[in-house]
């Protein structure tokens, strides 16, 4: 069963990974099953490109530079995004 809401759309400009439903996959009762992990990796970037991650020169500056490429995203239940107001 999906936890994804139906207006979690990219029509909407969402984006979604859908986590996996074992958690961390350990065997055992140290298996966190609401856990997730994101991570970031910027490669290969063309040192012309203003908004690369190698433009940050210090902790703090990461928004500033990359602009509209600094991702976003936030904690939500389902059932405040689909009350949102975003149409299915």
């Amino acid at each position: 069963m999906s936890r994804r809401s139906k207006n979690a759309t990219a029509g909407n400009g969402v984006a979604w990974i859908e986590l996996s439903p074992r958690g961390e996959g350990i065997d055992g009762p140290k298996n966190r099953p609401d856990f997730g992990m994101l991570m970031l990796r910027f490669i290969a970037n063309d040192p012309a490109w203003k908004q690369s991650l190698n433009h940050v020169t210090k902790p703090g500056m990461e928004e500033a530079v990359m602009g509209p490429y600094y991702p976003r995203g936030y904690y939500t239940t389902k059932a405040a995004f689909e009350a949102s107001g975003l149409k299915k």
